[in-house]
């Protein structure tokens, strides 16, 4: 048969989706169909055959997506079906609203999202229906570069690049790969990815030939996101040697020549390099690729240059460019490049010129002198002065640029030669200027100079000594001073080649030394002049008072003899530079005075005195009253003072109160940095002086850098503390003190060393308490290290126990970690916590672990109470702890702290381990809460706890029909028991209460049955909360059947229990075992016996003897070996009964 099948009145649908809802029976009238449902809102359809059977079927949300990953930022396209019909939908992801969306007619959606931003990994999408539809999805977020620092511009190596980045996984390892540099270094910002997945890094480029580079950001979970051709890097140059030394501000002028080193990177790997010297005159001086040393790039992208620049004319600023023959890339030292961290190259170099040769020494008017040079203005003209003439003597052009051959070669020498670019030779003769002109006789100095470029470059010679003939002139250069000092003494107009003999200075011989004009005589020490008749020597002062002396010659007396005028003159001989600190000591020598001239010494104004600087004579003069210096009969002295608390500045001036005068310098100083090794939260004391008066001083201290701001006092001295040292790795840091007005620096170091402290405890309940370094085994402890290098795997131990197998510690960035630590199992004390990072900082600090009871029979101790253990006089008691020290003794007391009443209980030693597992017994004492008292030796300890509780007991054999001898707990009718007892209250009554265990009401005893031990009724227990002999009688009649019998025994707050053997006498026998019932072979067995006849005179019967005998009685035995156990008795006779008609064997 043919039916139709319909989805709530829609015709179903084939795997196409096309309508197909006719089917065929089989020929039996039975349907099998496959068919897919039409779309439609949530909810329960009937699916219809022929329109009439109906099947139930519930449709349910459910939603998809049309890409399972996505980046932050992006869209993807949420498609759904199943909802109910126009339901408004809420799209959620972690609880947020990401979008909204109203399901059509037939429930279906579809909805394009923006992923908003999360951290990277799985997610949730959920989809909440208004009308209670519910569906999920999960998506994969993808991490993503949102920016790269510069954007696809051109960078140098050694630029910092900066990375941002969403969509990563949070708290996890970021690597940036950069080229072909794997896992490149961080150089500042996040080293892992922050909890909402972004990230902001940065990093330097590194070292890589030129051209465009990928950058990749990945982690280690396989999170990654790529930036294709991120940034382009750029040539440049990173060193400028000359001669050998870095180019700086205090080293960029060479003079006429140098060698040149030039060392860059981001070239092109293996390309040929050519060197250009631009000057500014725009002449170039360009050297090949074949005259260079090492003119080929490296694989890596970099190169060193060694060239010699040959001479070169005057110049300011002579540009070097680098270029790449092969890419046409050229780098030029006017572009700034700084991102090396070395001294920059920017502004090439400055040539200046010298004089390289000159000759002759002296001559007549009539002599041809030359002078030759370098590094002058290349074209321009070289003129030749003298001071005291205006005439120019003489001018020649200087050599223009000359260019080297092709087949010239790198060349490292530096000898001078008088050719190439800026060099000249010029000649004149002082005749040629004319009778007109007067010449200045003696020494004479000459000045060649040349401008151009907005500058001028000149030198001046030695002297050139010009004498005319037979004038026998002596000159004295310079032409005052004082004892000591060095002159030069010229002789000219004497006779050609002659001895003129020895000088006199005031008319006494003195020694001099030749200065290559003319001759000494090493035998008569006496002086010739040259071929000019011209001497030229060097003497020093003698020691001579104040006033002009005259110099001459000896043999050959000159005609016009020299003079010099000596003056009072002070020197500062100690230190030689004339500066030093506060506090150093100053050595002044005065000369040029007169003799035995009495004098006061100042520095800076202030006379200086023995009392208030430690004045004192070293060798030459004398003291006087008022601590004035007397000079010695040849006007000297000699003196030694410790420079005082003073402002640096300005010079100081040393003086005397009549003439001489010296200057000293204040040098600033750090007297003191301290501590010098410390840890961070360390605040640093600084102490200096010599500091500008009232200045403004800064200190940077430590890498990363940290300020404090100090100023110094009106004598420029300051002792001032830093703010605490904080975020600094374990290593050597850099103290640095400057002056704002001074623009002094003066440095100085410290070193951190890494620190480790106990920030506080995690109480129980969770929380944490700040300040506590103590606690016991399984106590939670929060470490905090400083210090340690960043990035470094740290371990833990306390002792020689590590304490983080478990657990991986990394300090961050900053080397700074924070974790929690559990106490492990060891033995007590005061220990020693150690953290040791990979790159060797160890730092350590102590935590004290305390002793500590876990647990009293078994029963384990916990932080939020104990119930105290019931026991009984008598019982042992186990108890278990650690933390103790090692083998430490421990003494033990129970009883009632603060009542005197503890008793002592014995002592034990810990384990090695510092674990502790002892027993005790309790004594006699009475009921209630007992403490329990730990007493350690040294250090002394204690550790106190209501740990347990005695309750009453019936002792041992301690119920009985008999006040003594071997106890029978037996009774009957009428009969008095006797208890003994203890642990109750102390000085309570007592009652009894009988209980049958074979049913029955219970019976209190009544008070006129109950006794003490002297018979008194109202028995009570002792101080002890014990009792002996209490007597009571059985009821009678009781009522009670043969059996078992409850005793109760009981003060107001405690009681026990005890079994009594009642027996009706010759009530018809009953037997039991007493005890376990299953045994082995040669296991004993406990029987009683009761309710027997007790015999005429109730002094018991014999029953008979003990039989075994299997339950169907196919076996029998009689049992020999019977021992009596209480009530009764045995003999080869059988067993025989007592009064009470009882046995027990």
């Amino acid at each position: 048969q043919t039916v139709t099948i319909q989805f709530d009145g829609t015709d179903v649908l084939d795997e196409n989706g096309a309508t197909s809802a006719t089917f065929l029976t089989s020929d039996i009238g039975t349907l099998t169909a496959t068919f897919y449902l039409p779309e439609k809102p949530s909810g329960t359809k009937q699916i219809t055959v022929n329109g009439q059977a109906n099947v139930g079927f519930t449709i349910r949300s459910a939603v998809s997506l049309d890409s399972k990953s996505a980046q932050v930022g992006s869209s993807i396209t949420v498609a759904g079906n199943g909802f109910a019909a126009s339901e408004a939908l809420t799209f959620k992801v972690e609880d947020k609203t990401v979008d909204t969306v109203s399901a059509g007619t037939n429930g279906k959606f579809s909805k394009a999202i923006t992923i908003p931003r999360l951290g990277g990994g799985s997610r949730t999408l959920e989809v909440i229906g208004g009308n209670g539809s519910y569906s999920t999805v999960s998506f994969s977020v993808l991490g993503k570069i949102t920016s790269v620092e510069p954007n696809g511009g051109t960078v140098q190596c050694g630029d910092e690049a900066i990375v941002t980045g969403e969509g990563f996984m949070p708290n996890e390892d970021l690597y940036i790969d950069f080229g072909t540099t794997q896992a490149i270094d961080i150089s500042s910002g996040d080293t892992a990815v922050r909890d909402d997945g972004t990230f902001i890094t940065k990093f330097r480029i590194s070292t890589q030939p030129t051209g465009v580079k990928d950058l990749t950001v990945r982690q280690a979970s396989g999170s990654s996101d790529s930036r294709e051709n991120a940034v382009q890097i750029v040539g440049q140059l990173t060193r400028l040697l000359i001669n050998g030394k870095p180019r700086s501000a205090s080293n960029k002028t060479i003079e006429c020549s140098a060698e040149l080193t030039l060392a860059g990177r981001g070239f092109t790997a293996g390309s040929d390099l050519e060197v250009v010297l631009q000057a500014t005159s725009d002449i170039n001086v360009t050297y090949k690729t074949h005259g260079l040393l090492n003119p080929v790039v490296r694989s890596d992208g970099t190169f060193v240059i060694i060239f010699n620049t040959n001479n070169l004319g005057a110049d300011q600023g002579i540009d070097i460019q680098v270029k790449d023959i092969d890419k046409e890339i050229t780098v030029s030292t006017r572009t700034k490049t700084d991102t090396d961290e070395e001294p920059d190259v920017f502004g090439g170099i400055d040539v200046i010129g010298r004089i390289l040769t000159f000759t002759p020494l002296t001559g007549t008017a009539d002599t041809e002198i030359e002078i030759t040079g370098c590094g002058y203005h290349a074209g321009a003209t070289v003129e030749v002065r003298t001071p005291s003439i205006d005439s120019v003597l003489g001018s020649e052009t200087v050599e223009a640029v000359s260019v080297p051959t092709p087949d010239a070669t790198a060349t490292t020498d530096t000898e001078d030669e008088v050719s190439g670019a800026g060099t000249y030779k010029v000649a004149f003769k002082f005749g040629d200027l004319g009778e007109s002109v007067d010449l200045p006789l003696g020494p004479v100095t000459f000045t060649v100079s040349s401008t151009g470029g907005g500058f001028t470059i000149e030198d001046t010679t030695a002297p050139f000594i010009l004498s005319e003939v037979d004038s026998k002139r002596v000159d004295v250069t310079p032409l005052f001073g004082s004892s000591e000092d060095e002159v030069t003494i010229i002789g000219t107009g004497f006779p050609p080649g002659k001895e003129v003999g020895h000088i006199t200075f005031d008319g006494e011989r003195i020694s001099v030394t030749s200065t290559g004009v003319g001759f000494i005589n090493p035998i008569s020490s006496k002086i010739k002049t040259d071929i000019s008749g011209v001497f030229q020597v060097l003497a020093t002062v003698p020691a001579v008072t104040r006033g002009v002396k005259l110099v001459t010659t000896t043999d050959i007396p000159a005609t016009t003899r020299g003079s010099f005028e000596v003056r009072k003159k002070l020197s500062i001989i100690t230190p030689e530079t004339a500066s030093g600190y506060v506090g150093s000591e100053i050595i002044v020598k005065g000369t040029g005075f007169n003799a035995v001239e009495i004098r006061s010494l100042r520095f800076n104004g202030v006379h200086v005195t023995s009392t208030n600087y430690g004045l004192k004579i070293v060798g030459i003069g004398n003291f006087v009253a008022g601590d004035k210096i007397e000079t010695d009969s040849l006007g000297r002295f000699k003196v030694r003072f410790v420079v005082p608390a003073i402002a640096s500045g300005r010079p100081v001036m040393v003086t005397t109160d009549d003439g001489g005068i010296a200057n000293f310098e204040v040098v600033p100083r750090i007297s003191l940095v301290s501590p010098a090794i410390l840890k961070n939260g360390t605040a640093i004391r600084i102490v200096g002086d010599g500091f500008r008066s009232n200045e403004s001083i800064v200190v940077d201290f430590g890498e990363p850098t940290q300020r404090s701001q100090l100023n110094a006092n009106f004598l420029g001295q300051f002792d001032s503390y830093t703010q605490p040292v904080h975020l600094q790795t374990s290593s050597v840091k850099p103290l640095t003190i400057k002056g704002l007005d001074s623009s002094v620096e003066v440095n100085s170091f410290f070193y951190v060393k890494p620190s480790l402290e106990v920030e506080g405890v995690i109480a129980q309940d969770g929380t944490f308490v700040r300040g506590i370094s103590s606690g016991k085994v399984g106590t939670f402890m929060r470490l905090r290290g400083k210090g340690f290098a960043k990035n470094d795997l740290v371990t833990l131990e306390i002792g020689t126990v590590s304490i983080n197998i478990d657990q991986r510690i990394i300090s961050d960035k900053d080397g700074e970690f924070t974790t929690d630590i559990k106490i492990p199992r060891i033995v007590g004390g005061t220990k020693e916590i150690t953290a040791t990072g990979t790159s060797g900082d160890v730092a350590s600090t102590t935590f004290t672990i305390t002793a500590q009871l876990l647990s009293i029979n078994g029963f384990p101790i916990t932080s939020v109470g104990f119930t105290p253990v019931d026991v009984q006089v008598d019982d042992v008691v186990s108890i278990v702890g650690d933390g103790f020290l090692s083998t430490q003794t421990i003494s033990f007391e129970v009883g009632i702290s603060g009542q005197g009443s503890l008793q002592n209980i014995g002592m034990q030693s810990a384990e090695t381990d510092g674990s502790l597992k002892t027993t005790f017994t309790v004594p006699i004492m009475s009921y209630g809460p007992k403490v329990i008292r730990l007493t350690t030796s040294a250090p002394s300890s204690q550790i106190n706890i209501v740990g347990i509780r005695v309750v009453g007991r019936i002792k041992p054999g301690g119920i009985s029909n008999r006040r003594s001898g071997f106890p029978e707990p037996v009774g009957s009718d009428n009969n008095s028991i006797y208890l003994w007892g203890d642990g109750f209250e102390e000085n309570k009554p007592l009652t009894v209460t009988l209980t049958p265990q074979s049913g029955g009401s219970a019976v209190q005893i009544a008070n006129e049955n109950l006794l003490d031990r002297y018979g008194s009724a109202g028995p009570k227990t002792n101080s002890s909360g014990r009792f002996d002999e209490v007597e009571f009688k059985i009821p009678d009649p009781s009522g009670f059947a043969s059996g078992l019998v409850t005793v109760t025994v009981a003060t107001p707050n405690t009681s026990t229990n005890t079994e009594l053997v009642f027996s009706q006498v010759n009530s018809g026998g009953q037997l039991q075992i007493s005890k376990s019932k299953r045994v082995t072979p040669d296991q004993r067995i406990q029987i009683r016996g009761f309710g027997y006849d007790n015999g005429a005179d109730d002094s018991g019967i014999v029953v008979g003897q003990l039989e075994l005998r299997t339950t169907t009685a196919s076996h029998t035995r009689v049992v020999a070996g019977l021992q009596d156990e209480g009530a009764g008795s045995y003999n080869v006779d059988g067993i025989k009964t007592n009064k009470n008609g009882v046995f027990e064997m």
